[in-house]
């Protein structure tokens, strides 16, 4: 199926559930553009400040649109496109746009009060303090996760036989990281500049887009290269200040500069889909079971949260946006308009992941190699490998994996086939060497028969020497062969879930789980292998 036909579906029914079903919650609700909203009730020039709806907008999006809609659709997509789209359009419109406008709503008519003091007010005490504890976990593990991803992202170091240097993309990262540092700096000078002159309109736009345009100039000349540890005080350094600033000064300007670059991503990725409108390469249903991540439920809806449904999006509506809010009537586009504005950012990223999957190439890891240098050498990103791969550590990779490159050459395939078919005919001729061997060895001792007849069953398991073949040649390009090969939850020869081996990593229980996965999935293992040729997995 065409991209663009599907963006265009998608962008209909969202367009569409914003004016009809959003504006008849507003109705239903009764949103009064004449009544006092809490931010200027109690205007107090830190928490509470009146500010411009479309602000408030780039604000919510920007706060709750990061990786998440875009990493999230393409991982999940390995049960195929159409569940991820179908649970995109139908969580966005009925789930999470309805929960972000509740939350947005409920705290503006209850004086601006965060969701844990409204859980107090209307369930009592105990129920709050349950809340909060569970907010403060979350918000442990939002912060921990994110600052390492940070970190890692502009790390320019790289280890190689126990030796620390720079790495090949320690430009690109430093550039990376100044870029981010250099934001944050235009964006209280972009506040500062709001708090005395009050720009709206295509004024405001103009400073914001001249800041954006400034901060990457200086980020290319002047990289910062540090490592990972430097990199993750200075992100902590920042999110102490990003706490306890007032909105206006860092927050506010901050998210209407991101807004501007999310908006460009999504005007860029949608033209590229109407110029090239690219065919959907990945296959529309894989089945209920997934080797590697499980079962379809639970895992879709977790792996697509944002872009769907987001208990966070509550906390940035109740806790930030809702003290900001001027008039009641900004609302509508603040808490619904701006998640259906993400469910179309995670149908962009999952069209856009789906046109790739066509070019993809793969690399082979080569000892001392990192996420970051195959990256740099391959033109590509960290984050573009690392959703390719559903890679949940990008500085865990090992000798002998390989990784898919989104190469966007149209060769690629055609490349990787016709390797793949060396490969095959190599491990073939192989095949037919051992069992010459084996034969003879029949006639030398009775152990060695018995040897013989075992492997006679294996292969009388797998059908065929080309059946093998095709088992050798996942194998090697999932774990390069190896049992104890680990990424992630991904265990063993064959790369399997914990959950499917059940606990038992013996090379004995990975060969059995694969055979009956493969067997019952695809029939054969030269019908898995040509799977893994036109997906990049099995």
């Amino acid at each position: 199926m065409n991209t663009l036909v599907i963006v265009l579906i998608a962008a209909v029914i969202l367009f569409g559930a914003y004016v009809v079903y959003g504006r008849w919650l507003a109705n239903k609700w009764g949103i009064d553009p004449k009544a006092e909203t809490p931010a200027v009730k109690y205007n107090d020039g830190k928490d509470f400040v009146p500010t411009n709806g479309w602000t408030v907008f780039s604000h919510q999006f920007s706060s709750i649109a990061g990786a998440g809609p875009v990493t999230g659709a393409i991982q999940a997509a390995a049960f195929g496109w159409l569940p991820v789209l179908l649970w995109i359009l139908i969580g966005g419109v009925f789930f999470g746009a309805v929960t972000d406008f509740g939350a947005l709503y409920a705290s503006v008519k209850n004086e601006g009060k965060s969701m844990g003091m409204i859980i107090e007010k209307y369930i009592g005490k105990f129920g709050r303090k349950i809340f909060l504890l569970f907010c403060w976990l979350f918000t442990l593990i939002v912060i921990a996760a994110f600052a390492d991803m940070v970190a890692g992202t502009f790390n320019a170091y790289t280890v190689v036989d126990g030796q620390s240097q720079l790495s090949a993309a320690a430009s690109t990262n430093g550039s990376a990281g100044m870029v981010s540092i250099m934001f944050m700096v235009f964006a209280v000078v972009f506040g500062l500049i709001q708090k005395k002159w009050n720009l709206s309109g295509w004024k405001e736009a103009v400073v914001g887009i001249v800041f954006i345009i400034a901060s990457f100039v200086i980020g290319n000349y002047f990289p910062i290269e540090l490592g990972k540890n430097a990199w993750s005080y200075i992100t902590f350094v920042y999110i102490f200040f990003a706490a306890v600033l007032p909105m206006w000064l860092m927050k506010q300007p901050r998210d209407y500069m991101t807004t501007f670059m999310f908006i460009a991503m999504i005007v860029g990725a949608a033209l590229g889909l109407v110029v090239a409108h690219p065919s959907m390469n990945l296959p529309v249903y894989t089945g209920f079971n997934n080797a590697k991540l499980g079962t379809m439920f639970p895992i879709l809806f977790v792996t697509v949260a944002c872009g769907a449904v987001s208990g966070f999006h509550s906390l940035v509506s109740s806790g930030t946006s809702s003290k900001t809010v001027a008039n009641e009537k900004d609302m509508l586009k603040v808490g619904y308009g701006a998640m259906i504005l993400e469910s179309l950012l995670a149908v962009i990223a999952l069209c856009v992941a789906g046109a790739a999957a066509a070019n993809a190439d793969t690399v082979t890891v080569k000892s001392g190699d990192t996420l970051s240098q195959i990256a740099d050498e391959n033109n590509t990103t960290v984050s573009s490998i690392q959703s390719l791969n559903s890679l949940q550590n990008i500085h865990l990779i090992f000798p002998g994996q390989k990784l898919v490159i989104n190469a966007n050459n149209g060769d690629a395939a055609v490349s990787t086939q016709q390797s793949a078919q060396t490969t095959q005919q190599s491990a073939q001729t192989t095949q037919q060497s051992a069992q010459t061997t084996q034969q003879a060895s029949q006639q030398q001792t009775m152990q060695q028969a018995s040897q013989q007849q075992k492997m006679q069953t294996t292969q009388q398991a797998v059908a065929s020497s080309s059946e093998q073949a095709a088992r050798d040649w996942i194998a090697s390009r999932e774990s390069g062969g190896s049992y104890t090969a680990q990424n992630g939850n991904y265990y063993g020869k064959y790369q399997l879930s914990s959950a499917y081996l059940g606990g038992d990593y013996s090379a004995e229980n990975q060969e059995r789980v694969a055979n009956s996965y493969v067997l019952n999935r695809y029939g054969s293992w030269a019908n898995a292998k040509s799977h893994w040729l036109q997906n990049g997995w099995y």
